[in-house]
């Protein structure tokens, strides 16, 4: 698990020498565990490693964001398959300003952000402003445009929510600063899901539910097949993917799912599929039972079945590889 903060912001004394010499193999960072004086934030201790990001300010926050998403963007392309690359959901969970921005940051990029509402602080700010905004148009520049924004009553309330937890930001305009961002946010209104912690719904629910707001081609409903069936959430498939009139799945991308699935173990996505036009016949083929012979996990009962049918039948373990 990595975690990304900006390095002023964390107790560290250095041994500049080693830090900053060319043929330092290891450079000397000593955390203190104490709690941390005013200022300064303490390391999650749930990761395993940590990029400190510092650019020589010593009181300037969120000097992490920027690195941080160009971080993720290479992550992300680094596993690009049929012109998809890996999908990245940022999950938002109290937080301050900072989160704020994080959040801004990460829906420009065409990232996807999951809200816990119910957490406190900048969350529950932001889930106000986006279940209260409202679209109107604009002219700007001579060209008509939509926004969101809040009504006056709203606005107030958003006010207090704020001073309730931020009021010692208020010299810094942090009140104007935080009703734009949250505004900007409720703008993307397929890439934002807001999931209650008194929701009887598991969180990787609303996750993967995030990840099929976006409609595609035929590379990206592909994709979001398998995610689906990677997590083993058949109802989000039902209710996200089979529910588009606009996806629409050839006899081959049905029965590349249905391999998928059981390879996966997922006896309901293989109903599903079926209920969904996947031909077992057309399935059966060769192909499909060789891959299943080299790809099922020996503990499964299909191997087991597989195994049976192949002594029958005295079938050489040298044809099905």
């Amino acid at each position: 698990r990595v975690a990304i903060t900006a390095g002023n912001r964390i107790p560290i004394d250095t041994d500049e020498e080693s830090v900053l010499h060319p043929q330092a193999r290891e450079p000397i960072v000593n955390y203190t565990l104490d709690a941390p004086a005013k200022g300064y934030a303490a390391l999650d201790p749930n990761h395993t490693h940590h990029f400190l990001v510092d650019d020589g300010t010593a009181e300037k926050e969120g000097i992490e964001i920027e690195f941080r998403g160009e971080l993720e963007n290479l992550i992300c392309n680094m596993f690009t398959k049929d012109g998809v690359s890996l999908p990245m959901v940022c999950i938002m969970i109290e937080g301050g300003m900072q989160s704020i921005d994080q959040a801004v940051s990460t829906l420009r990029k065409g990232n996807t952000l999951v809200v816990l509402k119910g957490s406190g602080r900048a969350s529950d700010i932001l889930c106000y402003g986006f279940e209260h905004s409202i679209e109107i148009e604009k002219v700007v520049d001579g060209e008509t445009k939509k926004i969101r924004t809040l009504s006056d009553q709203c606005r107030k309330e958003m006010i207090k929510l704020i001073d309730k937890d931020f009021s010692k930001y208020r010299a810094q305009g942090i009140v104007d600063k935080m009703i734009n961002a949250v505004l900007e946010i409720s703008s993307f209104r397929e890439t934002v899901t807001v999931f209650s912690i008194y929701n009887p719904e598991p969180l990787d629910f609303y996750i993967l539910s995030s990840l099929m707001q976006s409609s595609g081609n035929s590379a990206t409903r592909m994709r979001q097949m398998r995610l689906a069936i990677t997590w083993g959430h058949a109802r989000v498939a039902k209710e996200f993917i089979f529910s588009r009139k606009e996806y629409k799945f050839s006899s081959g991308e049905l029965n590349s799912l249905l391999l998928f699935s059981i390879i996966k173990q997922r006896t309901a996505f293989v109903k599903l599929l079926i209920d969904y036009g996947a031909d077992v016949r057309a399935f059966v083929t060769q192909t499909h039972l060789t891959r299943l012979y080299n790809e099922l996990r020996s503990s499964t009962g299909g191997y087991r079945l597989l195994q049976e049918k192949r002594k029958k039948k005295k079938v050489p373990t040298a044809t099905l590889r």
